[in-house]
């Protein structure tokens, strides 16, 4: 067996060990990184409740909002409104007020929005409580009812086509009294 110098001996040891270099450390690093960001991202997704859109099929031609019941009582009057803040093919609306017994008591007849156009109706105590062949009010102290919104299309209509809201007014004044929580629509 041969001996070499001793600096020959170190510089075999040298070439054999391998010299790190800083860059691929700090690219290994970052890759490692990216990868954990990742596998947190896939994991917390999947604890993450989904929203599911509404299924929209040919049939959604149609939505109907059906509000809470209110009272209005002499003095009030309950105002309804429809704002259109998307581009949906044209079609009539409706605003029909319906008493305790489900019998339509006022509507609005049919209208039509363009997108970014908002309609209301008032409808007063008196038109609410119904009135007798003398034109008195069947009922003296209040009026039970519940708006109906109804939009129609010659198209699909999307998720939440229109924004309804139903207001209890002062009648002399107008001033808002009570603001009534807009419901889910009904797509049909």
């Amino acid at each position: 067996m041969r001996l070499l110098p001793a600096t020959a001996q170190l510089k075999l040891a040298e070439a054999g060990r391998r010299r790190r270099d800083p860059m691929m450390t700090i690219k290994k690093v970052t890759l490692y990184s990216w990868l954990t960001a990742a596998c947190v991202a896939i994991t917390l997704a999947a604890f993450v409740p989904q929203r599911h859109a509404l299924a929209q099929t040919a049939e959604n031609s149609s939505a109907r909002y059906s509000f809470q019941s209110v009272g209005v009582v002499s003095g009030q009057q309950l105002r309804v409104s429809v704002s259109l803040p998307k581009q949906l093919p044209p079609g009539p609306c409706r605003i029909n007020m319906i008493d305790t017994f489900g019998n339509v008591i006022a509507t609005s007849g049919d209208f039509t929005l363009t997108v970014g156009q908002t309609a209301y109706f008032d409808f007063p105590w008196s038109e609410l409580a119904g009135l007798d062949i003398n034109g008195n009010p069947v009922n003296q102290l209040r009026a039970q009812v519940r708006a109906v919104v109804l939009i129609s299309s010659r198209g699909q209509l999307p998720p939440g086509p229109c924004m309804p809201s139903v207001e209890i007014l002062d009648a002399g004044t107008l001033e808002t009294k009570a603001l009534v929580t807009p419901p889910q629509p009904e797509l049909f």
